[in-house]
């Protein structure tokens, strides 16, 4: 049961500081994505010649995303490697003791982010990326920057240190979870701005709707943060070079050889988030003060070509970074003998599902017929998303159940049968060329291998929940190490 509030993370993580500074990050689509983008950023920085000339000290940093795609601990990363587990269950299981002995009710999903916010300050890390896991304003990771509710603290007990965050940034924005975000675009964007904070800098893309744009800009106004839109030209003054580059940019668009850009190999959802998370690494670089603010590279000129290198190479992690479960290219070689990788994506709502269909038409130009495992929680609109999908008539499709998703008893997967019986009424399943339909019930393994045989090595495309994603990953580990 989903409970949405901040009075229970808040009396979680009384008397813990949160000293670090953090990416705020919320948004319907792609969120997950542009976490994974700026800790990589992050990353880069550090290795930078740039850092070293200058003598900076290494960037510490925390990621936190949901929902975890193997373990319930892999979506708490510390310097890009996951947490340890034995680590992670001390610090949960005394949360979990607080939260029985203090009647104090949290849901999992609080448990797991007062966990995660633990673990950072354990570890000291600089900077958090930090992922909303649903909503925004009522979500347990707002509350990073709340002021500490007094009627939480013991008697005599002072206040702990809650640091603002760095920069709030705003993904795309469309229909989902309306049971408890409302049913328009503009009630779910103001629940997604409703992590902006006074003082704090607000970036969102460009791409999102004209209605959501004057709702980030008015909640901004009224908080008293600086919105700026990720604009398909990023301006100069940014980060003092001439960085261009357009969400619809291709490899016939180039730019003079001076300017800086992402790979043209980056699709169009790609490169939005892409431009999302290099914005906002650029500045939070800026504001810890590692990167200058003015509309000139360093003034030193033994540091522009370190300078030139370090943000070449922040627009080259997007291509070269693999986020699990969004755009995957997954071997099942140990599960099923398939030499072909096959595309895994946990594209669960109208928005992603068009994504990922502009991914498969680019990755399979050629394909006659793909073959398809799908799965979806009990809530989601399946038919939007089989349309969304651009599932046809002769492509197979093989339906499945994810399982218990661990940490999240509310969260039921619809039956196979239900699934499969909307894919035959949005693709017209009497038409002579039809390919394969079957329903394999919960039973994922089954359901792949048959996918696997049916596609005579065609594209297999694996879709329509994250918690099928982890349910592939942990069956492919098991299935390595034998």
């Amino acid at each position: 049961m989903i409970t949405p509030g901040l009075s229970r993370i808040s009396r979680l993580l009384a008397t813990t500081p949160l000293p670090w500074p953090a990416i705020h990050v919320a948004g319907t689509n792609g969120k997950g994505s542009v976490c994974t983008y700026i800790s990589a950023m992050l990353d880069a920085y550090n290795a930078s010649t740039y850092r070293t000339h200058l003598d900076q000290s290494r960037i510490s940093h925390g990621r936190f995303t949901s929902p975890h795609l193997i373990d319930r601990w892999d979506c708490i990363t510390i310097d890009g490697l996951v947490v340890d587990d034995g680590e992670y269950k001390r610090i949960e299981s005394k949360l979990k003791g607080q939260n029985a002995g203090g009647g104090i009710g949290a849901s999992e999903f609080e448990v797991l982010t007062a966990t995660a916010f633990k673990l950072f300050t354990q570890a000291k890390v600089d900077v958090a990326v930090v992922e909303v896991g649903m909503g925004g304003r009522l979500d347990a990771t707002n509350i990073l920057g709340q002021p500490v509710d007094a009627s939480v603290l013991s008697p005599g007990t002072g206040a702990p240190t809650r640091a603002k965050p760095l920069i709030t940034t705003l993904a795309s924005i469309s229909l989902d979870h309306q049971e408890w975000l409302g049913d328009s675009l503009a009630a779910i964007a103001r629940e997604k701005a409703g992590i902006m904070k006074k003082g704090v800098p607000v970036v969102y893309g460009d791409s999102v709707q004209e209605e959501v744009a004057e709702v980030f800009e008015a909640i901004a106004d009224e908080v008293g943060a600086d919105v700026t839109s990720s604009q398909c030209e990023f301006e100069t003054i940014d980060v003092g070079l001439p960085v261009h580059f357009s969400a619809s940019r291709t490899a016939s668009g180039d730019t003079a050889s001076t300017d800086h850009d992402f790979p043209v190999s980056l699709g169009t959802h790609e490169r939005a988030n892409a431009v999302l998370a290099f914005r906002s690494t650029c500045l939070a670089l800026q504001k810890l003060k590692r990167i200058p603010k003015s509309s000139a590279p360093p003034s030193a000129s033994e540091l522009v070509p370190h300078y030139s290198n370090l943000i070449r190479s922040l627009l080259a992690v997007p291509a070269n970074v693999t986020t699990p479960g969004r755009s995957q290219m997954l071997s099942l070689s140990a599960l099923t003998g398939r030499v072909e990788a096959v595309l895994l994506d946990g594209a669960h709502n109208a928005e992603a599902a068009l994504a990922l269909r502009e991914t498969i038409e680019t990755r399979f130009p050629d394909a006659k017929r793909r073959t398809w495992v799908l799965a979806a929680s009990s809530t989601k609109d399946v038919a939007a998303l089989i349309m969304g999908f651009g599932v046809k008539t002769k492509d197979h499709v093989l339906t499945v159940e994810f399982g218990e998703v661990d940490g999240m008893p509310w969260v039921k997967a619809m039956s196979a049968e239900k699934v499969l019986q909307a894919v035959r009424q949005v693709t017209n399943r009497n038409d002579t060329e039809s390919g394969q339909r079957q329903s394999l019930g919960a039973d994922v393994e089954s359901g792949l291998i048959a996918a696997c045989q049916a596609s005579n090595g065609g594209p297999v495309i694996i879709a329509g929940s994250l918690y099928l994603v982890g349910d592939v990953l942990r069956l492919v580990r098991r299935a390595e190490k034998g």
